[in-house]
């Protein structure tokens, strides 16, 4: 019973942990590929590239686990560039046990990616 004391809190506390980290690990590739897509797709568009980009990159983010915002930036002349810029943040299942244990609360996780391509001609 002993043994089951000790090692059950850090059991929980590496199995929060690991869970929290695959989730800040798919957002942050969900955020990067949604806004490498999105770039790719205003930069096709014959018009309205920044309003495709961002319905795209939006498209792909909707199934995250995460909050998330979308910004571009975009020129429709040809050879301009379209830049879409993806902000996530992940909520931190951890600090409800850290508190428990005696630690102190981490926060969310956050990042940022973007990404950008050169608009084509038409």
């Amino acid at each position: 019973m002993v043994e089951a004391a000790v090692t059950m809190p850090l059991l929980l506390l590496v199995t929060f942990a690991l869970i929290n980290f695959a989730l800040v690990g798919h957002a942050r590739n969900s955020a990067q590929n949604a806004a490498n897509h999105g770039a790719r797709v205003g930069a096709v568009t014959a018009s309205g590239a920044g309003s495709a980009a961002r319905q795209e990159a939006e498209r792909l983010m909707a199934n995250c686990f995460c909050t998330y915002s979308v910004t571009v930036s975009a020129a429709d002349a040809s050879g301009g560039t379209v830049t879409v810029t993806v902000a996530w943040t992940v909520p931190s299942y951890m600090d409800g046990f850290l508190q428990v244990m005696g630690g102190s609360a981490q926060g969310d996780f956050s990042g940022t990616v973007s990404a950008s391509h050169r608009k084509e001609g038409w």
